[in-house]
C-alpha cells in the first residue's frame, strides 16, 4: 500500500486537481438560458471526458412554479401545449348559467363575467383585464380592471343587455361627460371621472377612476357608532359642493345616499369623497324615470338634493336608523304639496 501511495505521488496530481494558473482564476459563468456555465475545461486542465460538468444556477422554485410554470412544464415535458382558451374559468357573475345573446349572458341580461377576461375598447384597442367583481345591481355589474395601457386599475360598469337600461346609461354618460369636461375640468369638485365609454358584446361599458369604500361600509366598520365630527364637516363640505355644481348644471342626482358616496385616495386632503353613480340621474324638468325616489326629487327639482344632504349628515354622524330617515322624509313631505301616490307609497 506504501509503494502504491509513493508510485501516485510520483506520477504527479490527479487531471481534476486545480493547477497553480488556475487555483485563483476569477470565475465568470456565461449565462446560456436559465443556466450558468462553469469556465471551459480546456481553460481548468479538466480533461475532456468532464467537460460537461456545469455549475447550475436556476431561478427560484417559487418563481419556476408560479409566473414561469408553463415554461417549468414545457422543458419537463416537451409535448405540452399550453391552450389559454382551456383555461379553467373563475365566474365573478351570478348566476353564471349562459342563457342570453349567443351563451355570453345569464337569464337577468347580464354579460357572465370571470377572471382574465378581456373588455376591449375596439376604437381604440384599450383593453380592461377583469380581476374581481366590486358589487351588481339592477343596472349591471361593476368590476375592478387591470387597464393595460396605463398600468393602473379602474372600475367598469357594465350595463344589462336590455334597451331600457341601455338608454339610462347613455344618459349617464351624457351628464357625466358634461360635468368632467365643462363643469369639473379639473377635478376640484368631488364627481367621479369617467374615463372611457364603449359597447362591448352587446352591453355598453362605462370606465371610471378606482376609488374605495363607500360612506355605508364605512360605518358598518365602525360598528355603526357614527364618525368623528372632523370627517363629518369635511365629507359634508365636498358632498356640499358637488350637489352645487350639480345645481349649476341643472343635473338632479335622483340616488344620493351613502352607498353612492366613496372614499378617495387622491385628494390633497386628509380624507375626501366624491359622488358616483349618475345612472338616475336627469336634467331637471325631464321625467323619464317612474319609481318613487326619483319621482319625489324631480317634483322639487334640485331643493330635494340638500334635504337628502341633511338626512345623510345625520345618518353619517349620528348614525340613525333608516326608520328615522324615513321620518324625516315623511316630515318633509307633510310640509310640501305632492301627488297622493307618492304620499301614499310613503305612508305605506
Amino acid at each position: 500500500m506504501e509503494e502504491t501511495g509513493r508510485e501516485r505521488k510520483a506520477a504527479g496530481p490527479p487531471p481534476w486537481a486545480p493547477t497553480k494558473s488556475t487555483v485563483f482564476r476569477s470565475y465568470a459563468a456565461a449565462v446560456v438560458g436559465d443556466r450558468a456555465e462553469a469556465p471551459s475545461a480546456r481553460g481548468n486542465g479538466v480533461a475532456a471526458r468532464s467537460s460537461n460538468l456545469r455549475a447550475v444556477r436556476k431561478r427560484p422554485i417559487v418563481a419556476r412554479l408560479t409566473r414561469d410554470i408553463v415554461q417549468t412544464f414545457e422543458k419537463c415535458n416537451p409535448e405540452f401545449n399550453y391552450v389559454d382558451s382551456l383555461n379553467p374559468k373563475h365566474f365573478l357573475t351570478t348566476p353564471a348559467v349562459p342563457v342570453h345573446n349567443d351563451g355570453l349572458d345569464n337569464a337577468n341580461s347580464d354579460l357572465i363575467l370571470y377572471v382574465n377576461l378581456e373588455l376591449v375598447n375596439k376604437k381604440s384597442d384599450r383593453r380592461y383585464i377583469v380581476e374581481e367583481m366590486l358589487g351588481q345591481g339592477t343596472f349591471g355589474q361593476v368590476a375592478k380592471c387591470w387597464d393595460a395601457e396605463t398600468n393602473s386599475y379602474v372600475a367598469v360598469k357594465v350595463i344589462k343587455n336590455q334597451p331600457a337600461f341601455y338608454q339610462q346609461a347613455i344618459m349617464e354618460v351624457s351628464l357625466l361627460s358634461m360635468l368632467n369636461d365643462k363643469f369639473d375640468p379639473d377635478d376640484q369638485h368631488h364627481i367621479v371621472r369617467m374615463l372611457d365609454f364603449f359597447p362591448w358584446k352587446n352591453h355598453l361599458c362605462i370606465t371610471f377612476e378606482m376609488l374605495g369604500h363607500n360612506l355605508y361600509e364605512l360605518l358598518k366598520k365602525n360598528n355603526l357608532r357614527g364618525l368623528q365630527l372632523q370627517f363629518v364637516r369635511t365629507f359634508s363640505r365636498q358632498i356640499l359642493d358637488a350637489l352645487i355644481v350639480m345645481k349649476g348644471a341643472g343635473i338632479i342626482h335622483c340616488d344620493l345616499k351613502p352607498e353612492n358616496i366613496l372614499i378617495t385616495p387622491k385628494v390633497n386632503s386628509a380624507a375626501g369623497v366624491k359622488v358616483i353613480d349618475f345612472g338616475s340621474a336627469c336634467m331637471e324638468g325631464k321625467t323619464i324615470y317612474s319609481y318613487i325616489q326619483v319621482l319625489f326629487e324631480l317634483t322639487h327639482q334640485s331643493k330635494v338634493h340638500f334635504t337628502n344632504m341633511n338626512c345623510e349628515v345625520k345618518l353619517v354622524f349620528f348614525s340613525f336608523s333608516r326608520a328615522v330617515i324615513t321620518g324625516h322624509l315623511k316630515c318633509f313631505l307633510a310640509i310640501h304639496t305632492l301627488p297622493p301616490l307618492i304620499c301614499g307609497h310613503l305612508a305605506a
